[in-house]
Parts: structure tokens; C-alpha cells; sequence
């Protein structure tokens, strides 16, 4: 308890912050932004966790058959594609110019177990990209339907599973509502910085925030040479891309 309590009172000032990220000033490499971005993809969580494996062996669910995985996850010069699950996976094209607002935050758990080791050089840090769910075609209503789909698939087998995470997912709605305005939806990109605890540094976290604030604040530019485009965990032809 001796070691934690100097860890506890450096917590105090951190545990729950964030801090708003501007766009980087002036000239920037633009292929180096969205390759930073479409890097980060695979890292994106909405915070509301992995539904029950139960739910995929419901009888309903296997009449449903075998489901087309989802489309690669990438960035481009209009926006980006991004992963989520509620019932099975699925992505959306979020354009650049409905996200409202990106930050980087200190994780108070599990930095706050780090801290009483002063030499470790890990933290764990955030960036978070908030967006306007009511500018992404077909989210609202996916959600909307994946929840009720967990719900009736609880009501079929008799087992709570798939209903908790549908109320789950219901909550961090309503929780970014409030925490950010209505139809507003945030996803999280974690990561661990190589630096004690007791000192917050931004570390990747901050350079994946500072690329979705320039693409924020730039969200129509053109389209750069081919060459150039960047890759995500997988890369279709350049007339494929949504946004382009």
C-alpha cells in the first residue's frame, strides 16, 4: 500500500483527462498523415466490447449461412474505413469531415499498476476520434438493427449473452450522446508509450491524434499519385476507393 499511494496522488491529476489535439501547423507530408492513419485502423475499438459466441449458434443465426467477411480496413485523401461489431463484423466509410473532435488522454488503469515502478518504461496511452454517426452512411441503422438482432437471438435460446452486450452497446451510445452531443459516436486507438508512467508523453497516441486532427481540419484534398496511396491491412484498386 506504501508503494501506491505516491502512485494514487500522481493519478489525481491525469485520471480521466484528455486534451484536444490541433492540426499540426504548416507544410505537411500528406501521404505520411493518411499512412499514419490507415496504420492505426486495426487498432480502432468503440469501447463496447466482443459480442457472446453464443450468439453465432442459435438456430437462426446458422439459417443465416456463411456471412462475406468485412471490406479492408484504409484511408484515403476523403475519409476512412473502419471496422465494428455488434452481431458480426462490419465496416463503414467515415468521411474526414464528420469527425468533430480528437484528443489523447493518460490511462489511469493499467498506467496507475506502473507507476510504482519508476524505471518500467511503459504507459498506456489514448487517442479518441469523435464523429457524427448521422454523416456515416448506413451506421445508425446498422447498429440500430445488430442491437435488436442480439436481443431477439436472447429471446430465442433463452440465455442472456447476447443481450447484455446489445444493452452494452445501447449504453456507450447514449454515453457518448452525453458526453459529446447527440449522433455523436467515439472510437478509441490504444497504445503503449515507452516512457514511465509517472510522466505522460503523447507517443504514438499523439501522432495518430495530430494525423486525424489535420485530415479534420483538411477533409476534401486531392486525390495524390497512385504511388503514393496508402495501404491498410489490405489494398483494393485505386478506382474502388470510396471517397475518392
Amino acid at each position: 500500500m506504501n508503494r501506491l499511494l505516491p502512485a494514487l496522488l500522481l493519478l489525481i491529476p491525469f485520471a480521466g483527462c484528455h486534451t484536444v489535439v490541433e492540426a499540426p501547423a504548416g507544410e505537411v507530408d500528406r501521404q505520411a498523415i493518411y499512412q499514419e492513419i490507415a496504420d492505426a485502423l486495426p487498432e480502432a475499438d468503440f469501447g463496447w466490447g466482443a459480442p457472446s459466441a453464443i450468439a453465432e449458434m442459435s438456430a437462426s443465426a446458422k439459417s443465416e449461412g456463411p456471412v462475406a467477411g468485412p471490406a479492408a480496413l484504409k484511408a484515403s485523401e476523403k475519409g476512412f474505413r473502419i471496422r465494428f461489431q455488434v452481431y458480426r463484423p462490419k465496416t463503414v466509410w467515415v468521411p474526414y469531415e464528420a469527425i468533430q473532435e480528437v484528443s489523447t488522454s493518460w490511462k489511469a488503469v493499467p498506467n496507475v499498476f506502473f507507476i510504482p515502478f519508476i524505471v518500467l518504461p511503459l504507459q498506456a496511452v489514448r487517442a479518441t476520434v469523435v464523429f457524427d454517426a448521422n454523416q456515416v452512411s448506413g451506421l445508425i441503422t446498422g447498429l440500430k438493427a445488430d442491437i435488436k438482432r442480439l436481443e431477439a437471438i436472447s429471446r430465442e435460446i433463452g440465455m442472456g449473452g447476447p443481450w447484455s452486450h446489445a444493452q452494452t452497446v445501447k449504453w456507450k451510445i447514449e454515453d457518448d450522446a452525453v458526453a459529446y452531443g447527440s449522433g455523436m459516436l467515439a472510437v478509441h486507438f490504444d497504445f503503449l508509450a515507452g516512457a514511465p508512467a509517472w510522466f505522460p508523453v503523447g507517443g504514438r497516441a499523439l501522432r495518430v491524434a495530430e494525423a486525424f486532427a489535420w485530415v479534420k481540419e483538411h477533409p476534401d484534398e486531392p486525390e495524390l499519385d497512385p504511388a503514393e496511396t496508402p495501404k491498410g491491412d489490405d489494398t483494393e484498386p485505386a478506382a474502388s476507393r470510396p471517397g475518392g
